[in-house]
């Protein structure tokens, strides 16, 4: 029997997005749609190379929306460690990779 892929969704952002007032409505549809209360979310932070700053923003919008704990998958920066990243993104119910929402559920 072959099982249907779960869904992926890539959602794009830009200056409108980060001004917008209140929680997002599209990272909260995603989390509705995942079917998780407070889903954990692996944060790979590709575009800002694991910068602490970019990622305190982003985690403070995706918890906002409904997400529970973000924690760093440290790939990108000068600390990076694959073993860690790799354990992060195991237990975590979604994937948040900054430039870009990539979300399997």
């Amino acid at each position: 029997m072959t099982e249907t892929p779960a869904p992926i969704f890539l959602i794009g952002g830009g200056p409108a997005t980060r001004a917008r007032k209140g929680p997002d409505p599209l990272f909260q549809a995603v989390f509705l749609r995942y079917g998780v209360q407070r889903p954990t979310v692996a944060y790979v932070g590709a575009a800002s190379g694991d910068n602490d700053e970019f990622r305190i923003r982003n985690t403070g919008r995706l918890q906002e929306a409904g997400a529970g704990e973000v924690t760093l998958a440290p790939v990108c920066s000068l600390g990076g460690d694959g073993k860690k990243a790799k354990g992060v993104l195991e237990v975590s119910d979604l994937v948040f990779v900054s430039g870009a929402m990539l979300i399997q559920a």
